[in-house]
């Protein structure tokens, strides 16, 4: 049960940073890059 909403979770994260991605005119990889420093530097 849990597998399956963390899988269903996964692919809607995936799906909006591929949204966001394009959205921006960058790569999902350069996305997550750009999430993670920003994370970090807080």
């Amino acid at each position: 049960m849990k597998e399956t909403y963390l899988l269903r979770l996964t692919e809607e994260l995936k799906e909006k940073l591929r949204e966001v991605a394009e959205n921006k005119g960058v790569s999902i990889n350069a996305l997550i890059v750009e999430i993670l420093w920003q994370s970090i530097k807080k």
